[in-house]
Formats: C-alpha cells, sequence, structure tokens
C-alpha cells in the first residue's frame, strides 16, 4: 500500500533511482517495487517507463513553474490592475458584466496579446492586492449612466 506523506524532491529523486536500480536488477515486480518503497504502482509504472525512454536524467528533479518567468512585466500588470479600478469591462469591450478572472484573461489577451491561465490571472490579481470587496464597492456605488 502506497504512503500518501509526500517526500521532498531530494527524496522523491532518491526513490526513483532506487526504483529503478530494483527493477533493473531483477530483484522483483513493479508491485513488489511500490510495496517496498511505498508509492503506488502508477508511480513505479511510469518512473519505470520513463527512465527506460528516457535514461537516467528522467529520473532527475526539474525546475517547476512557469518557464521563462513572467509573462506580462510589472507595468503591464499595474496598468491591468488601473483599468480594472477605473472601468467596467463592458466599457473596454469586454463579454462581461463584472469583473471576473476570465474578464482580466480576456483582458490581457486583447491588450498584450499574452495567453494567461485563470489561475495565473489569479496570482497576478493577488500581488497587486485587488480584492473582489474592493472592486464591488466601487462599482456598486457607481452611476451606471456615465
Amino acid at each position: 500500500m502506497a504512503n500518501t506523506k509526500r517526500k521532498n524532491k531530494d527524496a522523491q529523486e532518491e526513490t526513483r533511482f532506487r526504483i529503478v536500480g530494483y527493477l533493473k536488477n531483477k530483484r522483483g515486480t513493479q508491485k513488489q517495487a511500490s510495496e517496498i518503497f511505498s508509492v503506488s504502482e502508477r508511480s513505479v509504472n511510469k518512473t519505470w517507463n520513463k527512465y527506460k525512454k528516457e535514461g537516467k536524467r528522467s529520473l532527475l528533479n526539474k525546475k517547476r513553474g512557469v518557464k521563462g518567468g513572467k509573462k506580462i512585466t510589472g507595468q503591464q500588470a499595474a496598468e491591468v490592475r488601473r483599468l480594472i479600478k477605473d472601468k467596467m469591462p463592458d466599457r473596454l469591450k469586454l463579454a462581461f458584466s463584472l469583473w471576473t478572472r476570465a474578464a482580466v484573461q480576456q483582458l490581457i489577451e486583447q491588450k498584450y496579446g499574452v495567453v494567461l491561465s485563470v489561475k495565473q490571472v489569479g496570482r497576478y490579481l493577488k500581488a497587486g492586492a485587488i480584492h473582489r470587496k474592493s472592486l464591488s464597492a466601487k462599482h456598486l456605488n457607481r452611476n451606471p449612466s456615465r
């Protein structure tokens, strides 16, 4: 049975090398390896197949996260935050009546040609300290005829 507690990256890498060594030397089956190393059979299978296909390099830890760093500059992010604060989405010709992550995503794509995931848009908004409460209060008090 697999241990559900995650190990740190170095321990995971070490486990992958030990699994491959175990299977490479034909000491047992993938099922036995999963029990010995306290990982799922699926994990053992993925590790073994990746090793057979790509070699030892496939077992090394890889850098995670967005490749190439930030997708929009700080100045662009500030401008997006200003637009969100000052205007409603429909005034910017977006198909939304209120600001949502999807609306901001569409604004960034339309204005800068950069495609971001909804999750990444949420991170940009959080970093800029724009929260739904502050937006709602401002936009609810606004005169719609302006």
